[in-house]
């Protein structure tokens, strides 16, 4: 802790992904105190939750201080520490000519925020026995399990893709509408309105494998 001022460790967890998400961050301080923060959404990706409680971690420190930030997302700790997200926003927020940078509303803030204070992002191998990551990890975890929030960036970026697609679309043509809710548990129900699918938390993941393998066959 000699280097820096506060040692800050984060996490995201999502129940399927996109599926209900949890981020949480333990901040330590010089003197040993120590702060939890945690969230969660109802709908939302593993890696917004990444980048939200790096995010929130650091909204809560006094500008120009240094951190040691450390992450078990290579997504999140390579993006900074390899100068990747200031190269999106430089362009545009394009990761190249046909590509445009996912999150960067996200990404957007968080330059903003490291870049009032002195920070060092380390990427941790996760469950490899790192007390503070495995803490994170089980807090962001809790979230996932009991989310009722809203990640508000992610639910505009779904009704503008939504709103595309209905644009292009020959004028007359109806959908239903699919809704996702989780309920107290973690089961998750789908219904078009007319009819409902209930899935217990743990036949998720074997239904996404499902989905998968049908995609790609």
């Amino acid at each position: 802790m000699s280097d820096y001022d506060y040692l800050v460790y984060t996490d995201g967890a999502c129940i399927g992904n996109p599926g209900p998400g949890g981020w949480a961050a333990i901040i330590r301080g010089r003197d040993g105190s120590e702060r939890i923060l945690a969230g969660n959404a109802v709908r939302t990706t593993n890696n917004r939750m990444e980048l939200i409680a790096a995010l929130e971690a650091l909204r809560v420190l006094p500008e120009g201080v240094r951190v040691l930030l450390r992450t078990d997302s290579r997504h999140l700790a390579d993006a900074i520490e390899k100068g990747w997200a200031e190269r999106w926003r430089a362009h545009g927020w394009k990761r190249n000519r046909r590509e445009r940078a996912e999150n960067s509303d996200l990404w957007e803030q968080l330059l903003a925020e490291l870049e009032r204070r002195s920070v060092r992002i380390e990427w941790v191998r996760s469950h490899n026995g790192d007390p503070l990551n495995e803490r994170c990890d089980a807090l962001a975890r809790r979230e996932a399990e009991r989310a009722t929030g809203v990640d508000a960036g992610y639910e505009s970026a779904l009704a503008h893709q939504q709103e595309i697609l209905r644009s292009t679309e020959p004028s007359g043509t109806q959908h239903a509408v699919i809704e996702c809710r989780t309920e107290a548990g973690g089961a998750v129900v789908i219904t078009d309105g007319k009819s409902s699918v209930r899935l217990e938390r743990q036949q998720i993941p074997e239904l996404i494998s499902k989905l998968t393998k049908l995609l790609v066959s």
